[in-house]
C-alpha cells in the first residue's frame, strides 16, 4: 500500500528542505486566532469552503488561518476517533471505509489522517469517478502539511512545529520528514511533544507544540 504513496511523498521530499533551510518560520498567535474566528466567523467561514473545495489559489497565510483557526470552533475535537473507519481500513475493506471518512470529513475538513485515508482509499478502489475526490484531498493535504512546516523546523520548543490534533504529529514525522521509526516520545510542560526518531539522515529529536490541544483537553474535563 505504501507504494501507491509514492507520488505524494516525493512532492513531499523538496518541501522538507526547503522548511528546514528557511530561517524565519511563520508565527502563529493563537489569540488573533480565536478572535479572527469568532469576531469575523462569515471571512473564516469562506475561507473554510474553499479549502474544502479545493482551491489551488489559497496562500500558506490563509491555510494557516483555516487550520489554526478550527480550534475555536464547535466542531473542532482533538481526540476524535474513528474506530468504524479505523476497523474497515486496517482489513482494506477501503469500499467500506471511503463512505466513512467523507462523511467524518464534513465535520472534520482538517483531519490529516482522515485525509490521507480517503486518498489511499481512492487510488485503491481504482474508480475513475473518485479522481476529483483525489486530487481535492491531495491538494488538501498538502496544503496542510506546508503550513505545518513553516511554523518551525521541530528542532527545539522554540522552533516546534505547531499542530492542533496529537495525530499530525505522526503525518508528519512519517510523511515529510519519512521517518524510519519512533524510538522515544515525551510530552513536556503539558505543551510539547518531544520524539525520538530515526530518520534517513540519522536520528534525531523533533518538537511539537500541542499547547492548543492541550487546552481543548483541560475545557473537557
Amino acid at each position: 500500500m505504501a507504494r501507491i504513496l509514492t507520488g505524494v511523498i516525493l512532492f513531499f521530499i523538496t518541501n522538507t528542505f526547503t522548511a528546514f533551510a528557511q530561517n524565519e518560520f511563520m508565527q502563529i498567535d493563537y489569540a488573533e486566532m480565536e478572535r479572527f474566528v469568532k469576531d469575523e466567523r462569515i471571512e473564516y467561514d469562506l475561507l473554510l469552503t474553499r479549502f474544502e473545495q479545493g482551491d489551488p489559489t489559497l496562500s500558506k497565510e490563509e491555510v494557516a488561518q483555516i487550520y489554526y483557526g478550527f480550534p475555536f470552533t464547535d466542531e473542532y475535537n482533538s481526540f476524535a476517533l474513528y474506530m468504524n473507519i479505523d476497523k474497515a481500513y486496517s482489513k482494506n475493506d477501503f469500499a467500506t471505509a471511503l463512505p466513512l471518512i467523507k462523511e467524518e470529513l464534513k465535520k472534520n475538513p482538517l483531519s490529516l489522517s482522515l485525509l490521507i485515508k480517503a486518498m489511499t482509499c481512492s487510488i485503491a478502489l481504482k474508480d475513475p469517478d473518485l479522481q476529483s475526490f483525489l486530487e481535492n484531498t491531495s491538494l488538501r493535504y498538502q496544503q496542510i502539511i506546508q503550513a505545518i512546516l513553516a511554523t518551525g523546523n521541530g528542532a527545539s520548543t522554540e522552533t516546534a512545529y505547531k499542530i492542533i490534533c496529537v495525530s499530525d504529529e505522526y503525518e508528519i514525522i512519517f510523511k515529510p520528514l519519512q521517518a524510519k521509526s519512533i524510538q522515544q516520545q515525551a510530552t513536556l510542560e503539558n505543551k510539547y511533544d518531544v520524539f525520538n526518531v530515526k530518520l534517513p539522515t540519522g536520528k534525531t529529536k523533533i518538537f511539537f507544540d500541542i499547547s492548543i490541544s492541550f487546552r481543548h483537553l483541560q475545557q473537557l474535563q
